[in-house]
């Protein structure tokens, strides 16, 4: 497996990744970023009683 610091170009983080390079491009620039994150707020609250 490839070093994180010998990854040069999309074809390098594809291989280091193990998908397909079509597949890589499709996530980078097909996909709209919004679609990869989901916002949610945390009872800060309900969060510390039900984590003691």
């Amino acid at each position: 497996m490839m070093e994180f610091h010998d990854i040069k170009t999309r074809n390098d983080l594809a291989d280091s990744l193990e998908i397909p390079r079509k597949k890589l491009s499709y996530l980078l620039y097909k996909n709209d970023i919004n679609t990869f994150y989901t916002s949610f707020e945390i009872d800060k609250k309900k969060w510390w009683r039900s984590k003691n």
